[in-house]
């Protein structure tokens, strides 16, 4: 793998730019890219990457919102989601799915891994077989290195 990760194009919850995916450089970073109308990010996603950022307190963690088909939905309906799985971490708005096309996913949920560089380490759809265990264990591999 080892790509950086690429300029994306996203805002904040009111519509702000989103900062640059360099900005978070520094510490390894769990990107996941959801949507709240895809069923196994609201059942499966969602939870396992708040328990990633509590777990790992060295490990940043970042949603991206993102539009493929279906119902719009307002930047108010993407942050109740946010409360409602209690995140810990800021979730980010691609409407367009510009940020979706750069990053290379292939669906929702999707998970990019990039270590404190901004080097991409691992890009996993999440829907593949064990994909959420390999997400751990590529995170505690990344973690064990930094």
């Amino acid at each position: 793998m080892n790509t950086r990760l690429p300029v994306w194009q996203a805002s904040d919850l009111e519509g702000h730019p989103a900062p640059a995916l360099s900005d978070f450089g520094g510490r390894p970073l769990l990107l996941l890219i959801f949507s709240i109308g895809c069923p196994g990010c609201k059942a499966r996603a969602l939870p396992f990457a708040r328990e990633m950022a509590l777990t790992y307190p060295g490990l940043q963690v970042i949603g991206l919102h993102t539009r493929l088909e279906g119902p719009e939905y307002s930047s108010a309906q993407i942050g109740g989601i946010a409360e409602v799985y209690h995140l810990p971490f800021a979730v980010y708005v691609d409407d367009d799915h510009l940020a979706y096309d750069a990053l290379g996913a292939e669906g929702t949920p999707h998970w990019i891994l990039a270590d404190a560089d901004g080097k991409v380490v691992r890009s996993i759809f999440g829907s593949m077989p064990n994909a959420l265990q390999r997400i751990d264990l590529a995170v505690r591999e990344l973690l064990a290195r930094e």
